[in-house]
């Protein structure tokens, strides 16, 4: 007997399955159903795990990462991810997933649907879509209707709903999966500037020299949405992940190749913890489980917690390629004091006048989406344009820079960026393309440039602060004071050392003079 509902998945479908996950207290999260069929045979005793034991083996993880850790703490709760693509499907490198998951109380069921095995008084279930596309915030705005009415319902072995669910989700998609806005749905580039702050160039920076980032923290919900949308800042990345894809941007050569199908997990289950030492291409992922807060240090080279905001660079050799800048800060006070105005109540259609530079020498329109409306200052697209303009000029410097300009997107990490094989890639993408004249009248300098002020002292200050998880705002005055208490005390140490040198040299004439005495000069030996 098969558990799973027949079916068959067409070539041209945005979903390929939708399955029930559900936990049962002996044997864990298991699949009890999918539509279209897995093709999966189960034991003539119709045992529920034998589903979840017969699963491909790329795929054997699935039902720990349907159920997320720590989902049980929460009436609702949904999660992202991404699996492997099966052999006998070799048109689908990647299957990206999206689960809602809710818990009620059992007492709520038809009487004659509860299991004679459940011993708790709450029953949890996901369900579960697969498919492949990348369109997770609009196939979770989809599910959760869907649960409800399942949960509803009373009887959770009536999958009938659910089959009808895949026909709705498949026909609500066909005709807008080629559509950009589709990718970035429920997604907010703008809420994790807030939530980071100038930390999130700091990602942004990790990931393009491949480092890996690992993002701590709960609901799966709330996780699964940040590292999502920090993948978006990526131009074009998202979208390449289709075959045929519209996104790709001919005038700079993007998306880059520092992220492949395989780059972006938006949650890990504990199970793949093992998995991470094998798999080096996973470069951005998001953990809820706490063994992985214990041992990120073996697993990642950045290790950021969401609840906190906090950052770890794991790899000391990389901390001082990460270092900001007093431009890399100016740009993270620019793109923070606009979303603060944006999402301001007060002033909640007010245009920021904090914007950065228009000049077309810099970039085209770095505020404008693909039909060359311009974006307010602080949405979301607004932000992922500013790092757009952010890559593009340091593309534009790593090629014609001078040495002045490099230092203001920190000298160490362009030479690490400038010999690694992304950016190897890109230029001879750049080569190679008709890309050369766009990138070739964007001007090569920061920004952000400019000279230094006081300005930056505070920032600088304020983000140090930051770092050590302190909040707090400086006047104008304090950082003269804290500037002059820093001069001060370096003035000092440079005295200390000149004095010190003094003595030593004076000490070292004295010891020559005396010791030499009348004794005339050594003649010089080469004379003859």
């Amino acid at each position: 007997a098969t558990l799973e509902a027949k079916g068959e998945t067409s070539v041209e479908d945005a979903v390929l399955h939708l399955l029930v996950v559900g936990f049962h207290h002996q044997k864990g999260s298991t699949v009890e159903f999918s539509y279209p069929s897995l093709a999966l045979v189960a034991p003539s005793d119709g045992s529920v795990d034998s589903l979840t034991a017969r699963l491909p083996v790329e795929w054997r993880h699935l039902p720990h990462l349907a159920l997320p850790d720590g989902c049980h703490n929460y009436e609702e709760d949904a999660v992202f991810f991404a699996l492997p693509g099966l052999q006998s499907t070799p048109d689908v490198p990647c299957v990206y997933g999206v689960a809602c998951c809710k818990q009620m109380e059992a007492r709520k069921l038809l009487f004659s649907t509860v299991p004679d095995s459940m011993t708790r008084f709450t029953i949890q279930k996901s369900v579960c879509v697969l498919s492949r596309y990348p369109t997770f915030g609009f196939f979770k705005s989809k599910l959760k209707p869907v649960v409800e009415a399942y949960f509803s319902s009373g009887d959770l072995s009536n999958f009938a709903m659910l089959q009808q669910a895949y026909t709705d989700l498949n026909s609500a998609l066909s005709d807008r999966h080629s559509a950009l806005e589709v990718y970035h749905l429920g997604l907010s580039p703008s809420d994790q500037v807030m939530l980071y702050r100038h930390r999130l160039l700091q990602v942004f920076k990790a990931l393009l020299l491949q480092k890996r980032v690992m993002i701590f923290g709960s609901p799966a919900s709330k996780l699964c949405s940040s590292v999502v949308s920090i993948a978006t800042l990526f131009p074009g990345y998202l979208e390449s992940l289709v075959e045929n894809s519209i996104s790709s941007d001919s005038d700079y050569q993007f998306p880059l190749s520092n992220f492949t199908s395989s780059s972006l997990q938006p949650y890990l289950a504990l199970q793949q913890m093992t998995q991470l030492e094998e798999n080096r291409e996973c470069m951005l992922a998001g953990v809820v489980n706490p063994l992985y807060e214990k041992q990120h240090l073996d697993v990642c080279s950045v290790f950021v917690n969401m609840e906190t905001g906090l950052m770890e660079v794991c790899d000391k050799e990389l901390g001082s390629a990460l270092s900001l800048t007093a431009a890399d800060l100016r740009f993270c006070s620019v793109i923070e004091e606009a979303v603060v105005l944006r999402t301001s109540d007060s002033l909640p259609h007010r245009t920021s006048n904090t914007s950065l530079s228009t000049d077309s020498s810099h970039a085209s329109q770095e505020g404008s989406n693909s039909t060359g409306i311009v974006n307010p200052s602080g949405t979301d697209k607004w932000v992922q344009a500013q790092f757009k303009l952010y890559l593009v000029t340091l593309l534009a410097t790593c090629m014609r820079g001078d040495s002045l300009a490099r230092e203001d997107f920190n000298d160490e990490f362009v030479s690490a960026w400038t010999s690694g094989e992304t950016y190897q890639r890109w230029l001879a993408a750049i080569a190679t393309g008709d890309s050369g004249t766009a990138i070739s009248i964007v001007k090569p300098v920061h920004i952000c440039d400019g000279e230094l002020s006081v300005g930056d002292l505070k920032r600088k200050v304020l983000a140090q602060l930051d770092d050590y998880g302190y909040t707090v705002q400086l006047s104008s005055e304090q950082v003269l004071q804290e500037t002059q208490r820093v001069v001060s005390k370096a003035t000092d140490k440079v005295t200390s050392a000149v004095s010190s040198l003094w003595n030593t040299a004076a000490t070292a004439m004295n010891t020559w003079w005396w010791t030499t005495g009348d004794l005339e000069p050594e003649k010089d030996k080469t004379q003859t």
